[in-house]
C-alpha cells in the first residue's frame, strides 16, 4: 500500500491517505469496500510494481512542489516582500495547494 499524505502531521491518518493497488480489476470489486473505510481514495493500477512506480512519481511531484515554496520565499525575501503578505496572495487561488500553503507559514 502506498500512502501519500498531503497534510502536515506526525503521522497518517487514513482519511488523509491515498491508496495505489496493483490488483487484476476483477479482484477491485470485491475489496473496494474495505480500501474505502481505511483511505480517502483508491487508485487500481495494475501489475505489481505500479503502486511503488506511482509512489515514486508522486513524492517526485510533492518534493518539488516543496522546493518552490521554498525559492519563492527566498525570492519574496530578497525583493521585499513580505511572507505573510505572499501567503495572502496566493491562499484560495488557482495556486494554492494544502501541503504549500501549510509549508509556506512554517517556512515563512
Amino acid at each position: 500500500m502506498g500512502c501519500l499524505v498531503s497534510e502536515p502531521g506526525p503521522a497518517p491518518r487514513p482519511a488523509s491517505c491515498s491508496s495505489w493497488r496493483p490488483a487484476r480489476l476483477a479482484a477491485a470489486a470485491a475489496v473496494r469496500p474495505v480500501f474505502s473505510a481505511i483511505g480517502r481514495k483508491t487508485v487500481w493500477l495494475g501489475e505489481a510494481g505500479q503502486g511503488g512506480r506511482m509512489k515514486l512519481v508522486a513524492n517526485a511531484y510533492l518534493s518539488i512542489l516543496i522546493e518552490g515554496v521554498a525559492e519563492a520565499l527566498e525570492l519574496a525575501g530578497r525583493l521585499d516582500i513580505d511572507d505573510a503578505k505572499l501567503a495572502e496572495a496566493i491562499e484560495g487561488g488557482p495556486l494554492d495547494a494544502p501541503i504549500a500553503d501549510a509549508k509556506l507559514h512554517k517556512m515563512g
